[in-house]
């Protein structure tokens, strides 16, 4: 869950849960025991989600079923609308010339 939760923080967050400047140290337990931040634009029942499995005693850490049920009522407001479809290639992703697709 722990693994997760890291995971899922990184992906909304852009950054790991217990690092709020490039200069802290990851792996000082200070940092890791301290509560987690919301992320700006994140449901804030999600972030609270995250930092109980990001508990630092495994105990009180949800189980996989709970986090689960836990996911799955947490109101997203809704399916979101699509984006734009682009109509071009940026030209640093086209093939070189003499490249096979």
């Amino acid at each position: 869950m722990y693994a997760l939760a890291t995971v899922l923080y990184a992906a909304l967050g852009g950054r790991l849960p217990w690092v709020r400047h490039a200069r802290e140290d990851a792996a000082d337990p200070l940092l890791r025991a301290a509560p987690v931040p919301h992320v700006p634009g994140v449901v804030s029942d999600l972030t609270d989600l995250i930092g109980a499995a990001l508990s630092p005693d495994p105990r009180r850490r949800p189980t996989a079923d709970v986090f689960r049920e836990h996911l799955t009522r947490i109101p997203l407001g809704g399916p979101l609308a699509p984006g734009p479809r682009p109509d071009a290639v940026a030209a640093g992703l086209l093939l070189g010339a003499g490249c096979a697709p």
